[in-house]
C-alpha cells in the first residue's frame, strides 16, 4: 500500500429506520488535501439511479463548513454500495457527509 501526505480514503454505510422503510447509503471516498478542490465519481450505480449530485452537495457542504471555501482537496468517490429496497438520495447524502466530518477527526 502506498501513502501518500493528505491523502485518505474513507468507507462508510449510513442505515437508520424510518417508519416502514429504512434510509440507506453506503460509499466510499478518496480525499487529497494537496491537491485543488475537484469532485468526480468513479462509482458505478444501478441502471436508472445515480444520486452523485446528493453525494457531491453534501461533500461541498462539510468543506465549504470546515475550510471556509473549495479552494482545497480532491474528492473522489470510488465505490458505492446500493440496496435496491433501501438506499435513497438522502442516504446517500448522509453518508458522504458523516464521511467527510470523519476525515476531519483522523
Amino acid at each position: 500500500m502506498r501513502t501518500e501526505v493528505g491523502l485518505i480514503e474513507i468507507a462508510l454505510e449510513y442505515s437508520r429506520a424510518a417508519g416502514p422503510h429504512s434510509i440507506h447509503g453506503a460509499l466510499r471516498l478518496r480525499l487529497n488535501s494537496t491537491r485543488p478542490y475537484s469532485f468526480r465519481s468513479e462509482a458505478q450505480w444501478p441502471d436508472g439511479v445515480d444520486y452523485t449530485v446528493f453525494v457531491r452537495e453534501a461533500v461541498e457542504a462539510v468543506l465549504i463548513e470546515r475550510l471556509g471555501s473549495l479552494s482545497q482537496t480532491e474528492v473522489v468517490l470510488r465505490t458505492i454500495s446500493f440496496d435496491p429496497v433501501n438506499s435513497c438520495a438522502e442516504g446517500f447524502r448522509r453518508a458522504a457527509r458523516a464521511a467527510v466530518e470523519s476525515a476531519f477527526s483522523v
